[in-house]
């Protein structure tokens, strides 16, 4: 797997592995795009890799139905993240919620 390359201002795509769908190999792709309000839209997430990790990236990852029952404990989360991120000063690479 690689890490991420920039594809274009403000677009990343990361390749991920290869996956079996009805027999046949299928490789998966992660894209980042950066929307002009500044939010992340993230197509497709891959697991995370150690690439990525080596990069410093870290990603959250909730089901629709866990923000629905549990959104303080999905904020929280995130919350604990980034201070986590910015206690190690490695804020160059974003934290992702999924």
């Amino acid at each position: 797997m690689t890490s991420f390359v920039s594809f274009g201002e403000n677009i990343w795509v990361a390749e991920g592995p290869v996956v079996s769908f009805y027999g046949f190999p299928y490789a998966t792709r992660m894209a980042i795009i950066r929307l002009t309000n500044g939010q992340l839209f993230v197509w497709s997430p891959i697991a995370l890799n150690e690439t990525l990790r080596a990069e410093g990236w870290t990603v959250l990852r909730f089901w629709d139905f866990e923000i629905e029952e549990a959104l303080n404990r999905c904020a929280d989360a995130v919350v604990e993240a980034l201070a986590l991120a910015r206690a190690n000063h490695s804020l160059g690479a974003p934290v992702l919620a999924v």
